[in-house]
């Protein structure tokens, strides 16, 4: 009977479609872990596909390429080194699963189909029917992948019919307070069956989903036996011993993670970064001005990508345009950071005489701007970034001509906590509400709060207004402007969302409605 076993969790960061490129890097995590002297390597769920899959995970050609991929993995481990434990989409006939393939010995030894899914995976994988452990190395490893840790139906059904040990292969998002939520799960489904947890999360960005790695194992006490760092790639060695019927971890990693602001900036970053890279970039143009959200986009972009890879765009005209101080171009200078200053003025000009009315519309040259500004990025390779706070983007903001907007998910006063670290940064105001937006709020109205609890919480005007300590017209205002700009933020640019509603999964509001309950002067709520 085996008495110890070595195992590796791999914190990839795969980018979805890239099945050549996720399997070397998971070739690369199993090469490090064998020297570590590993005998099973734990990738996260979907490891060789990347996620999230969305309609990808039901075309028959890309299911039969990950199968292929998931077979030249598996031949890898003919050479005598580590079993790996991978996460893939499988297709058995005409239904599909998100399956955990053990890979030993040259070949796939053992399918394992996740049974419970999330709301966003329904209708895309079928469920798999609850499972008995898998043998490796004469120990009864009970696999779990993403949900199947959410209740104990799961893990429950392992434990009786004879686990040993529980592994869990995830794709677990990054939004704050995530880790709390996971190690509650993950403790609770320990508790209830005295078996120990290594749990294995993917790592980087992917449209507006940050994963956040943080990888970790518990015994079966519920003691922590390691943690991995988050936001960050990397192979661990957890080395595992059976006293009695029982297994314990040896001393592992015990990282420290970012919490608060800190964390919020890092996956922040990381989205951004991964976004440029994974689309093929490696340099990223962004619009620059004066205010708080902009400048600190583009703060962003350089601790991401290094200011060598990032450019500003300043565009100047004769009615003007929000970026076009002199400060903007010394920040960049400060930073290391190119800029471009292009005049529109004659272009404008040369528009308004050809259409014979004003080319951008009471003296508003954002589309102009968002012209100039794609058609610098596609002439230079670059990227097109923009730094507009979820504050605004609820309100009808708009960013024309930006790919990507790290800023998507963040209220405008968590925007102006992160960058009140920057004593440069603190001093800039925040910029303007567009023209159109809610006119004359008081100044203590906690708009943040209004906007949250209407979009995110659902809740009615007159509850909004009684929990902000605000008139319910105030709030009625905003929650016309809210509805009413829903087609302007279908447009907006992918970015972080951080589990808040604003996704592109997420439910809608119609684009056109006649509906006026929040125009109302009197609630009807």
């Amino acid at each position: 009977m085996t008495g110890s076993l070595a195992i590796a969790c791999a914190q990839l960061n795969p980018t979805v479609g890239d099945l050549a490129g996720n399997l070397e890097a998971a070739r690369a995590a199993r090469r490090a872990a064998g020297a570590q002297g590993a005998e099973l390597v734990v990738l996260g769920e979907f490891s060789l596909s990347g996620a999230p899959l969305e309609g990808l995970a039901r075309q028959p050609d890309f299911l039969d390429a990950c199968r292929g991929a998931a077979t030249a993995l598996a031949a890898d481990t003919a050479d005598g080194g580590p079993a790996v434990l991978f996460g893939v989409p499988w297709r058995d006939g005409p239904r599909v699963f998100s399956a955990a393939c053990l890979a030993e010995g040259g070949a796939v030894s053992a399918v394992q189909r996740k049974v419970l899914l999330s709301s966003a995976e329904e209708g895309i994988f079928d469920r798999g029917e609850l499972p008995g452990p898998i043998r490796f190395r004469d120990v009864a490893i009970g696999v779990l992948l993403g949900d199947d840790l959410a209740t104990e139906e799961v893990a429950e059904c392992l434990e009786e019919t004879g686990a040993e040990l529980l592994v869990a292969l995830t794709a677990s998002s990054w939004h704050p307070g995530r880790q709390d939520q996971r190690l509650n799960a993950a403790v609770a489904r320990v508790t209830e069956s005295v078996l120990p947890l290594v749990w294995t999360n993917l790592v980087g960005g992917q449209d507006e989903l940050v994963f956040d790695g943080a990888s970790f194992g518990l015994n079966r006490d519920g003691s922590l036996a390691f943690q991995m760092a988050a936001f960050a790639e990397g192979v661990s060695l957890s080395r595992w011993r059976r006293s009695g019927e029982a297994w314990s971890c040896g001393e592992g990693e015990r990282a420290v993670l970012a919490e608060g602001n800190d964390a919020l900036r890092l996956a922040c970053v990381l989205g951004l970064r991964d976004f440029v890279r994974k689309s093929g970039g490696q340099r990223a143009l962004l619009p620059l001005a004066d205010d708080a959200e902009a400048r600190f986009a583009a703060a962003m972009a350089v601790e991401a990508l290094g200011a060598e890879n990032v450019s500003g765009f300043i565009a100047r005209g004769s009615r003007g345009v929000r970026a076009q101080t002199s400060g903007a171009e010394a920040w960049a200078a400060s930073r290391g950071v190119a800029v471009e200053v292009v005049d529109l003025a004659e272009a404008s000009a040369a528009l308004e005489a050809a259409l014979g009315v004003s080319a951008c519309g009471d003296g508003d040259q954002e589309p102009l701007v968002a012209l100039a500004l794609g058609i610098a990025a596609a002439r230079r390779d670059e990227v097109p970034v923009t730094g507009v706070s979820r504050t605004r983007l609820l309100l009808g903001a708009t960013a024309p001509g930006a790919r990507f907007n790290p800023l998507k998910g963040l209220y405008a006063g968590e925007v102006a906590k992160l960058a009140g670290s920057d004593p440069v940064l603190a001093r800039l105001p925040a910029p303007g509400l567009p023209s159109w937006a809610p006119t004359g709020l008081p100044d203590t109205v906690p708009l943040d709060d209004i906007l949250a609890a209407l979009f995110e919480r659902g809740l009615g005007c007159a509850e909004v207004a009684e929990s902000a300590g605000v008139e319910p017209a105030v709030v009625r205002q905003v929650a016309a402007r809210l509805l009413a700009a829903e087609g302007t933020r279908r447009q907006a640019a992918p970015g972080p969302t951080f589990g808040r509603r604003g996704g592109a999964s997420d439910m809608r509001l119609p684009i056109v409605d006649r509906w006026g309950g929040a125009k109302e002067n009197k609630d009807t709520s």
